[in-house]
């Protein structure tokens, strides 16, 4: 008992002082990671000094007075002290983290009560029958545990992946995220597998799953299955990427994000809007960024019967390469559309160079630079006159 406090203590004394001359040395702080990562890996030498010199006094225990339970239990929680610390390290996900530590607590207080042994063997030969399929709890405890794991590891090398490709500017982003997302497909897959073996499930077995699975995709998974492989085709062909300006189902507005599922969807009115991608493959939609992301802008203007069309077609034109936004190439042009009881309708149109900076402020802001010309030169602009009178009866 002696031995085990004394090198508990040691253990102790030696964390703190390692710890104090990393800093001083700044060994730690030049280490290219986060303060939180760095304080975690600091909080995990405590316990490593603790399970080595419990290692060294079991040692030298069982050479001077034979096994030791007292040194072998403390040696058991020393070693779960220093794992719950690695878990904690390593983990970021705070429900994982917390599990996993609680896990190997719960196992490393059983061992150190002298019970671990009686309940692995409870477990092991307590099964759960569903149907044909016999289940021990052990291999159910196993598995619960393991899938927490795979499943945290398969989402986290996803994510790892999807921030390097990110760094890679060589790779489109459709060909980013179908591999991110086939990646992550696989990841889990695997996770899936090497849970059901470890529980102890027959492999062979999942040719009838597979046999229903198929039956559920035909009767109620067929339009998640039809997104999913939506996806994967819009990734491919590549008709619809981040950053494009497209209009479908009565919602105009960028993409932000794509998806195997779903494409996010946002508003000039900063809407969001989720768009399965059965849509995008199965019906007709307008992408206004396609090719390229110019777009043209048309004015229609009531002039009256009395104003000179050349001078009404130059104001017009004149206004519109006056602006900022107006591409040379193709030029401005203006027509004369219609003859209306209203007066003589000019259609003005020109070109923008991204329709993604929108459209209405050039439009007003041409809009106004015609009015105003008009007023200067003294041009007319056609409006409905009417006049009401009454007959028979007199209008109160």
């Amino acid at each position: 008992m002696l031995l085990v406090c004394g090198a508990l203590a040691v253990a102790f004394l030696l964390g703190v002082l390692t710890r104090r001359g990393l800093r001083r040395r700044s060994i730690i702080t030049r280490l290219q990671f986060s303060k939180d990562t760095k304080r975690r890996f600091a909080r995990m030498l405590t316990p490593l000094y603790a399970a080595l010199l419990l290692t060294l006094t079991q040692s030298v225990d069982v050479y001077l007075h034979g096994p030791g339970l007292i040194v072998n239990h403390a040696l058991h929680l020393a070693v779960a002290w220093l794992l719950v610390r690695f878990v904690i390290l390593i983990v970021r996900t705070k429900p994982v983290a917390v599990f996993l530590s609680a896990f190997i607590v719960f196992g490393a207080t059983l061992h150190a009560l002298g019970i671990g042994h009686s309940v692995h063997m409870y477990l092991a030969e307590t099964d759960i029958e569903i149907g044909k399929l016999k289940i021990s709890m052990l291999g159910v405890v196993h598995g619960v545990v393991v899938c927490v794991f795979m499943f945290w590891l398969a989402r986290t090398l996803s994510k790892t992946l999807e921030d390097y490709l990110r760094r890679v500017s060589s790779m489109s982003y459709n060909v980013r995220e179908l591999s991110v997302k086939l990646f992550t497909v696989s990841a889990y897959t695997v996770a899936v597998l090497i849970t059901l073996e470890v529980v102890g499930v027959d492999l062979t077995t999942l040719a009838v799953f597979s046999g229903a699975l198929g039956v559920g995709i035909g009767l109620g998974l067929q339009r998640f299955a039809a997104n999913f492989l939506s996806g994967i085709a819009i990734l491919l062909e590549r008709s619809v990427k981040i950053g494009d300006y497209v209009e479908i189902g009565g919602n105009t507005g960028w993409v932000r994000q794509l998806h195997m599922r779903y494409t996010l969807l946002e508003t000039a009115d900063g809407r969001e809007v989720v768009v399965p991608n059965e849509e995008l493959t199965s019906s007709r939609f307008t992408n206004w960024t396609f090719t390229n992301p110019r777009v043209r802008v048309e004015i229609k203007i009531n002039a009256a019967y009395e104003a000179d069309p050349q001078q009404v077609k130059r104001i017009m034109l004149d206004a519109a390469r006056a602006h900022s936004l107006c591409l040379k190439d193709p030029e401005p042009a203006c027509h004369v559309t219609e003859f209306t009881d209203m007066g003589v309708t000019y259609a003005l149109a020109f070109w923008i160079p991204d329709v993604r900076d929108g459209r209405r402020a050039p439009q007003s802001e041409v809009m106004i630079a015609v009015l105003e010309a008009f007023r200067k030169q003294g041009v007319l602009m056609s409006f409905a006159d009417r006049k009401v009178r009454g007959i028979g009866a007199a209008i109160p």
